[in-house]
């Protein structure tokens, strides 16, 4: 399976809007309402959301952070500074135009949190500055208990290979690509930044080719099963029981082949689903690239081993995503038997899963997530092949529609400041369900929210309950686990009824 170049505008993806870093605009860009009946004299500040700026955020054509402070009598005329407590610390923070609430309790700020490889994982504790005039001498009220929270850069294949950091503030590697060199046990390719990836040159996360053993899975991919063994994972292809039997090829966007021969192994089952709510997980359907089944042999000859699966690649950024080459995650293909008497060959393993989002540009070049194919069989007469292994997945997340299967995008005109309860655009695949979830300024998660689904054009309309000041507004994929990254999309709003 390939997907051959795109170049599209995303919008959307991860938790993230093409958004202009010179304010957060209101809905349909009116003008804030003064607060009514503000004493400026008697600025209150009880609470801000939410409590952690991540590097990044902002920068890379990312949308910047949305700094929510609660309290009272917050005049029209308020600004909003955020330094460090320590007063010393350097750091680069753009702060835009504050956004007050039109009764004056709550006050909002677009914060831009730039790239610095001088934080390098390190937390800075914030405090937050509101100052408005009152006479002859403002008056300033002043917020703890939010940080500025640094993060790793990658500027190489080494910084983003296993062990590795959670996320990123950005990616760029000018060169080289990455190749994932198929290991057991070896974690999914997960690379996360809140600005921008950058990476010139290939990226292969392909499984191994079986030998009289089964071969080991790409990156999050799973193990072909040695002779006579099945192979890893759900979806694993059946091992072969006969002597001169052909192993199962694994399954996954469809099912496998079986084997040739009396007591072939048999195919792998379709696993997963097409939206990959969720890679792996308990009583879910798994999106990973399976195990072909191992051949059998007789004395004096050896069955192929399957082959392992292709490896879960996900990249995704606040901001864009710009690969400079092509992404591969193949099955490898199962091993040949060998020998005088007639054996076996191993089963092919399925091909990866491959998901790309981001917050900015999206660019990439083919993406093959191709089945392996069965061993040839071995010996004089009498052997038999192994099955094929079924193809992978991928899911590109953008508003523009990608020749693979898209994952949920809010739409590009979606508010990031409203006074009354929005209608929000989702673009996303037809059939694909989703329910809703919103975090709002206390750290309170409310469930109660409507559910959803894409129509037969490939988009849905929301109208979410949002709670005064900071929500996070986030869909589930149906299949998916709340709070899960391959699962949710989320944004941010400041609801300043």
């Amino acid at each position: 399976m390939r997907f051959g170049l795109l170049v599209v505008p995303a919008l959307v993806a991860g938790c993230s809007l093409i958004y202009n870093p010179d304010g957060i605009p209101t809905k349909q860009d009116a003008p804030t309402i003064p607060p009514a009946d503000v004493d400026p004299t008697m600025l209150v500040l009880d609470s801000v959301a939410p409590v952690v700026i991540r590097e990044g955020q902002g920068d890379g054509n990312s949308r910047p952070a949305i700094v929510v402070c609660r309290g009272h009598q917050i005049a029209a005329d308020a600004t909003v500074e955020i330094v460090p407590v320590d007063g010393t610390t350097t750091i680069h923070l753009d702060v835009g135009t504050p956004v007050i609430a039109p009764h004056g309790d709550f006050i909002a700020v677009a914060v831009t949190a730039h790239v610095d490889s001088a934080l390098d994982e390190v937390s800075v504790s914030l405090v937050v500055k509101v100052t408005q005039p009152a006479g002859a001498t403002p008056v300033v009220a002043m917020l703890t208990g939010i940080s500025l929270q640094g993060l790793k850069e990658a500027n190489s294949a080494a910084d983003v290979m296993p062990p590795r950091p959670l996320g990123y503030s950005v990616v760029d590697i000018t060169s080289g690509g990455l190749n994932y060199t198929p290991a057991a046990d070896l974690p999914a390719a997960l690379i996360r930044a809140e600005s921008s990836i950058m990476i010139t040159g290939d990226i292969l996360a392909s499984g191994a080719a079986g030998t009289s053993s089964g071969g080991a899975g790409g990156p999050g991919g799973c193990k072909g099963g040695n002779a006579g063994i099945p192979g890893s994972c759900a979806g694993a292809g059946g091992a072969a029981s006969a002597n001169n039997a052909g192993g199962g090829g694994a399954g996954f966007a469809t099912g496998g082949t079986a084997g040739d021969g009396m007591n072939a192994g048999g195919a792998g089952a379709q696993v997963g689903t097409a939206s990959i709510a969720t890679y792996t997980g308990t009583g879910v359907a798994p999106n990973v690239g399976s195990g072909g089944g191992g051949g059998n042999a007789a004395l004096l000859s050896n069955a192929g081993g399957g082959g392992g699966g292709g490896g879960t690649i996900e990249l995704t950024a606040g901001g864009d995503v710009h690969i400079v080459g092509s992404i591969t995650a193949n099955g490898g293909k199962g091993g040949d038997a060998s020998g005088a008497v007639a054996s076996g060959g191993g089963g092919g393993g399925a091909g990866g899963a491959v998901m790309l989002r981001s917050g900015g540009e999206l660019i990439a070049g083919a993406i093959t997530v191709t089945a392996g194919g069965g061993g040839a069989k071995g010996g004089l007469t009498g052997g038999n092949a192994g099955g094929a292994g079924a193809n992978g997945r991928v899911r590109w997340d953008s508003p523009s529609r990608p020749p693979a299967h898209r994952g949920p995008t809010f739409d590009m005109m979606t508010p990031t400041t409203v006074t009354a309860e929005p209608s929000i655009g989702l673009h996303g695949t037809s059939g694909d369900q989703f329910t809703v979830y919103v975090i709002d300024q206390d750290n309170r998660t409310d469930t109660n929210q409507p559910q959803g689904a894409f129509s037969s054009d490939n988009t849905a309309n929301l109208s979410p309950m949002l709670h005064d000041g900071y929500n996070r507004l986030c869909i589930t994929l149906q299949g998916g686990t709340l709070g899960q990254s391959e699962s949710d999309k989320c944004i941010d709003i400041a609801y300043l009824p």
